[in-house]
Formats: C-alpha cells, structure tokens, sequence
C-alpha cells in the first residue's frame, strides 16, 4: 500500500469519526455537566425517544475512541516519518501546543473539550514507545480494566445534591453573560474535568496503545494483504457490539442500582468493539467503487480535523448557549441527527475549499509551526 493511499484511509476515517464527535457533542452542548442522564430518557417518547436511545446506543462514546485509536497510530507515522533524534522533542512540543490549547478551549469555550486529555496522556504514550508488543497489549487490559472499575464503582443513577446541582448550572447556562460562563466554567466544571483525568486518560491511553500496536504491525501499510483479518475483526466487532448494546437496552429497563452498573460495564464494552466496527465497515466499504466515491468527500474533512473540530464547538456553544442565541434545552432530540448531517455538509463544502488553495487548516498549520518552527 503507498503512503498516499494510507492516509487517505485514516483521513476518511477520521472525517466519518468527526461526524460522530459532533453528533454526541451536541447533546451535551445542550446539557449541563450535572444534568445529563446517565440512563436516558424518561421524560421522553415517539422519535424524539427513539432518537435519543440511537444516539446514546450507536454513538455515544465510539467516535472519541477512533480518535484516540488514530492518535496512537499516528504516533507510530510520526516516528516513522521523522526518524532522528529530534523526533521525540518535536512530539513533545506538539503535545504542549494541543495541551495549550485544549486549555483555552476548555476555558473559554466548553467543559467536554478532549484535547487536552490527548495531550496529557500523549506523555505517557511516548514512554511507551520501546516496549514490546507484549507489554503493549498487558497495560491496555489493566488500563481498561482500571478505568471500567472506577467509572461502575462511582456511577450513580441519580441524587438530590446532584438535581439541585443541575438546576443551578440550567440557569447559568440560559442566562448568565459570557464572562460569567467562564466564571461558573472555571469555578463548577473544571474542578470535576481534573478528577475525572483520573478514569478518561487510562480510557484514552488504552486505544492510544491499541493504535500504536496496529501501526507497529504495519496492517495499515499493507491494506491489500489484510482483508481477512479485517473481515474477521468486522464480524466478531459487530456481534459483541450488538450483543453489548442488547444488554444494556436489558439493563436500562430494570430499576436497581445492580442494573446500573453492569449498564456501565455493558457500555464500555460497546465503545470499543462499536469503534472497532465502524472502522472496518468503512475499510471494506471502500473496496467497492460506488461506494468508495461516496466515502471520499470525508477525506478533506479529515485532513481538517482539529480546525473541523474547534469550529464545531465554538459555532454550537454560540448558537446553544444563553451568551450566544439562547437555544439551550429548546433543541429536540430527533432534530440533532439532522442538524449534525448538514453542518457537516457544510464543513466539507469549506475544508475542499480551503485545501483547494492551502495544503493544512489553518488550526493545524499553526500546530506545525509551533512544534516544527516552520510553515
């Protein structure tokens, strides 16, 4: 397989992947930190329900995890491209460049950013750069074992100081200017995003590590002789991906707090065979030409993700929130879907544009230029 046609593949990915990223983002744009539900959605029915339970089921949590997965493979690019001893301190300074700016972005634009969680966890990913594929694989059972215990052991369906939680962010949310969303932003939420460092980077460091391992295998450099395992890795993906979401849909409708947490467990499980499945449906959807030519557009999209994605969040939390056009909590859940499809309809319209005259995003040249020190 030729270098232009891997990154092709990753970038097709990784725009299919933004689209998912946008569409679960909206929801909790739309939500507070403290009042999003961990089992939805009682107060619901007809198509906004089923919308609801399709987004929570299907997407929730699985585009993030290809993320990761990509971070770590392109990790393994990395230092196949630089190979030479300034190769670790350009990585370095790049993971401080995305740490500063997932920073800002957490302050000045949303609680839910990522990027600073990628940074963080990129340090550990860089220690783990000799060892063996033995290794490898042992530090992502335990890191994922390590994160589904605490994520289950501390997960709670519901409480008062919780809903009295809630209701103070609502109004700070509708109502409040946009210098005192920062405020309450600094005071209320990123307190609980440092704690929470403490399960989300083992989670991020497990498809970090898994990326890295596919990378160092050279399964995406050989596309052509790997059609097997992918399909094998297709059909046992989606068949524990159907079963884990058949048990959580089980779990949801039984109301004890035993139920909860095995909804949990359930749902962890989703997100890493759910990602695993989408990633090699698109791989064996693009062997076929029709529908190849349909895949293409996320290319550019891809190649534009950090842009992509910080133009999501800004525009949103503008459009949502009390500061910007007040449509928080006015969205309903069956119109998401739609709104995400043609924004990102949109979004492809200019990342083609754009790379029509400039090789890079404009987010992702300055990157370059912090780390590398040139255009």
């Amino acid at each position: 397989m030729t270098n232009n046609k891997r990154v092709k593949e990753i970038d097709i990915i990784r725009g299919f992947a933004l689209f998912g990223v946008l569409l679960v983002n909206l929801t909790m744009i739309d939500a507070t930190l403290f009042s999003m539900e961990k089992i939805p959605f009682k107060t619901l029915s007809g198509m906004e329900y089923i919308a609801a339970w399709s987004i929570r089921l299907l997407a929730q949590g699985k585009f993030y995890t290809i993320f990761s997965f990509l971070f770590g493979l392109g990790f393994y690019y990395f230092l196949k491209k630089e190979n030479s001893d300034m190769a670790m301190d350009r990585f370095k300074r790049r993971l401080y460049a995305l740490l500063i700016l997932g920073i800002l972005h957490t302050f000045f634009i949303w609680h839910g950013d990522i990027l600073h969680v990628y940074a963080l966890a990129g340090f550990f990913l860089i220690k783990m750069k000799s060892k063996s594929d033995g290794e490898l694989i042992r530090n992502m059972i335990v890191l994922f074992v390590f994160s589904t215990t605490v994520m289950t052991l501390g997960s709670q369906a519901s409480g008062s100081q919780l809903t009295l939680t809630a209701s103070e962010a609502m109004s700070a949310y509708q109502q409040d200017s946009y210098f005192e969303m920062v405020s309450y932003r600094i005071q209320n939420e990123v307190p609980i995003g440092l704690f929470n460092l403490i399960v989300v980077i083992p989670k991020v460091l497990v498809l970090f590590y898994a990326g890295y391992y596919v990378g160092r295998k050279g399964w995406f450099d050989q596309l052509d002789t790997q059609w097997n395992r992918i399909k094998l890795y297709w059909a046992v993906s989606g068949a524990f991906f159907a079963l884990s979401l058949t048990v959580m849909l089980i779990l949801a409708h039984s109301n004890n707090g035993f139920a909860f947490k095995g909804f949990i467990i359930f749902e962890e499980l989703s997100t890493l065979f759910g990602s695993v499945f989408y990633m090699t449906t698109i791989l064996l959807l693009m062997q076929t030409k029709v529908l190849k030519r349909l895949l293409m557009p996320l290319e550019n999209l891809g190649k534009m993700a950090l842009t992509n994605y910080l133009l999501q969040t800004i525009f949103w939390t503008t459009m949502i929130n009390g500061h910007g056009l007040g449509y928080f909590g006015k969205i309903p859940y069956d119109a998401y879907f739609p709104i995400a499809l043609g924004f990102i309809a949109l979004q492809i319209l200019l990342s083609n544009l754009w790379l029509s005259k400039f090789k890079q995003g404009p987010v992702e040249k300055l990157w370059r230029m912090f780390y590398r020190g040139t255009s």
